[in-house]
Order: C-alpha cells, then sequence, then structure tokens
C-alpha cells in the first residue's frame, strides 16, 4: 500500500512537519529543524505539543489530528472543487486547493518545499447579477462553466454550508455569503443584526456590511479576522481543541476550561455571554466549528464571535451541550455551570438578565437600524427569547 506525505509550512515559509497517510492510518511527526526553533509554535498546544514523537489516528483526521480539519473546506467549498475536478477529492488533496485564501496559518504540499500560493480575491466591482446566477445554475444542476470554476474557487477554501465568495471592498478582506435557492429567510439581513445585537450586550463579533440588490436578495459580507499586517494568524476550532468527532460530544464548559489553560480564563466571561446570547436568539446552529481561538499578540484567544444568526437551525436545542441539562436551550440551563466560566451563580444571573433586558428592549431598534426591514425582523420575532420565556 503506498504511503502519502503532505509537507506542512507555516506562513513564515518555516517547515513545520510532515503528514503521511497509509490506508486510513494517519500520522503526523514535527521537524527536527522546527523543534529547536526557540519561537516555535505548537500546531494545537493540546493535542500536538511540540514533541519528537509520532502523532497518529487510526480513522483519518480524528482525534489528536482533528486540527487538520480546519484547514479542509466546508460542505460548499468540497462541493465546488469535487465538480471542478470531475471526482471526489481525499482530504490531502482538498488540502491543497486555494490555501492562500484559507482560515489559519498551515500550508501544505506535496514536495518538501514552500509552494507557489495563487491569490483568490474577487475585487471591485462586483459582477453580483451574473455572480448569482451561475451560482443558482450549479445549485440546480451541480454543474460548473470554466469562468464559473474560476470565480467560485475563489472563497471555496473557508468552511461552512452556504455558498461565499473572498472579496476585497474599499481595500478590507471581506467574506461574502451569498443566498441559496433555498433560503425562504434573508439570512443576510438576519446575521447582519443579529452581530449588531451581539455587540450591544457585550459581545466582540466580526465586523460586517451588506449589500443590498433588490427587493429580497442581500450579499453579507463578514470582515476577515484572522489576518493582522497581511499575515494570516494560527487558528484553532471548539472542535480542534476538543478533539472531538462530533458537535454533539462538545460543550461550552469544556471549551472555557481548556481556554482557562491556555490564557489564565482571560475569555471566560466573553464565551458565557456568547453561549447564553445563542440560546437567548434561538440560534441553534452554533455547532464546533462556529466558535474558534486564534494566536494573536503571543497568546490563544477567542476569536470575534462569528456565525451568529437568530432563528437558525431547524432543532430546538443548542447544537453543543450547554450545562447540566445537556444541551437544552433554557434559562437554568445556561446557569448550571457558571463555575466553569469564573462566575458564581450570583454574576452568573446578573450577566444574564441584564442581557435579556437589553434584548427585550432594544432588538427591533437595533435590526432596523442595521439595516433589517420589517417584514425580516417580524419573520424572526417568534426567534427572539423564545427558549426563555419562564425564567427565575
Amino acid at each position: 500500500m503506498n504511503t502519502e506525505y503532505l509537507f506542512i509550512f507555516n506562513v513564515n515559509k518555516e517547515l513545520l512537519g510532515r503528514l503521511s497517510k497509509v490506508g486510513e492510518m494517519v500520522q503526523f511527526n514535527y521537524a527536527k529543524q522546527y523543534l529547536l526553533n526557540s519561537d516555535a509554535l505548537a500546531i494545537n498546544p493540546i493535542f500536538l505539543p511540540l514533541s519528537s514523537k509520532t502523532f497518529f489516528s487510526n480513522s483519518g483526521f480524528s482525534g489528536m489530528l482533528t486540527s487538520f480539519l480546519d484547514s479542509k473546506p466546508g460542505h460548499w467549498g468540497e462541493c465546488i472543487l469535487n465538480a471542478s475536478y470531475g471526482k471526489k477529492l481525499t482530504d490531502f488533496e482538498l488540502l491543497l486547493e486555494n490555501q492562500k485564501d484559507r482560515v489559519g496559518h498551515l500550508i501544505y504540499n506535496t514536495k518538501m518545499a514552500f509552494p507557489d500560493l495563487e491569490t483568490s480575491v474577487i475585487k471591485e466591482p462586483f459582477l453580483w447579477e451574473e455572480i448569482l446566477e451561475a451560482k443558482e445554475h450549479f445549485e440546480r444542476t451541480n454543474v460548473l462553466s470554466d469562468k464559473a470554476i474560476e470565480l467560485f474557487k475563489q472563497g471555496a477554501s473557508q468552511g461552512g454550508a452556504r455558498p461565499k465568495l473572498s472579496v476585497i471592498k474599499n481595500g478590507v478582506m471581506y467574506l461574502a455569503k451569498l443566498p441559496t435557492i433555498r433560503d425562504y429567510v434573508n439570512v443576510a439581513q438576519i446575521e447582519h443584526g443579529t452581530l449588531a445585537l451581539a455587540r450591544e450586550v457585550g459581545i466582540n463579533t466580526v465586523k460586517s456590511d451588506i449589500i443590498h440588490l433588490k427587493e429580497g436578495v442581500d450579499i453579507f459580507l463578514t470582515e476577515r479576522f484572522d489576518y493582522e499586517e497581511s499575515q494570516k494568524l494560527p487558528y484553532l476550532s471548539m472542535m480542534s481543541v476538543l478533539g472531538v468527532k462530533h458537535s454533539a460530544e462538545a460543550s461550552y464548559s469544556d471549551f472555557s476550561l481548556e481556554l482557562k489553560r491556555l490564557n489564565g480564563g482571560l475569555d471566560s466571561e466573553e464565551l458565557f455571554r456568547r453561549m447564553a446570547f445563542n440560546v437567548l436568539i434561538s440560534n441553534h446552529d452554533d455547532h464546533y466549528q462556529n466558535h474558534a481561538i486564534y494566536f494573536k499578540n503571543g497568546v490563544w484567544r477567542l476569536t470575534p464571535a462569528f456565525d451568529v444568526v437568530a432563528g437558525e437551525g431547524t432543532r430546538r436545542s443548542q447544537a453543543i451541550v450547554v450545562g447540566k441539562e445537556g444541551n437544552q436551550s433554557s434559562y437554568d440551563n445556561v446557569l448550571s455551570r457558571a463555575e466553569d466560566f469564573n462566575l458564581n451563580r450570583e454574576k452568573a444571573n446578573s450577566i444574564l438578565e441584564e442581557m435579556v433586558q437589553v434584548i427585550e428592549q432594544n432588538w427591533q431598534t437595533v435590526f432596523s437600524q442595521n439595516g433589517v426591514s420589517d417584514n425580516v425582523i417580524q419573520s424572526i420575532d417568534w426567534a427572539i427569547l423564545h427558549d426563555c420565556k419562564k425564567r427565575p
């Protein structure tokens, strides 16, 4: 059985190590020279600490090797790349695609040399009608023209299921999320309004904007937070921090405790607010890849909150565990593990009550002031505080 290899570099072109794959077994080893570097940073300080030992998994990128899944494209990107090559790409093949645009600082190559990286960003003016027409054609037929392949590869390395593109607007790098033919609400307006509301309750979020094309059709723009002075920052999702296979195995408490190990609890209250907010606005799609940390200014910190959408998700419970009542979207459950966020119950309750009050009194105004139309506001009225009407 043949062995496949991938050499891993950081954006400074340093060789970090090597992945090898035989069948389903994958191994990773740090490069000896990198381990001698006094400034060396572990790819994952929890599961891949700087060590000369071999890290391995018998079932692909799982367990201690989960971190490499953060480099893979999401569902939309995989569909685009598979269609463009006319076959289903392997995990190793997907890691080689559109690397300059992906989140995180890892770069892969089949050779022990830093690869040439192509720029994959759309600049103004944006031909949105042409872009949306090509997107809808692909959604209906799973067929891409040569022009559409080049278009949608720009953004294909990003995570998530929604169609997206990388764009530069007014000199700033954004990720543009496009509407889909399956949307029955204006998701762009809702996400933009939800992030504004999150800031009202003290949450650090990504910067966002919307481009209005016509009645009911908007493009959502979220500023890339994973760059600093044009350099991409090391990045780990909650999935990678916890090393779990499914969102249902992840919990806010476990994430908080691991973060406390990494930065002494600098983000404990912030994470509590995010957990509470997702419950309060019925964002039930708060899965383990929608929470992440990045290495900035010499420490691992929570990234700005992203992918937060009021009324999102078909389930009526959270995607990950909230507290002692599992993933139940209840006020009591939010408070049940307050100590894991460096909060006593009294302080946690005070924060939660304050958040509820701000949302009750201001959410419609905040949404309206951020370009959300009245009919869209009415469409998500059910989601705001829906699961928390009964409070102690």
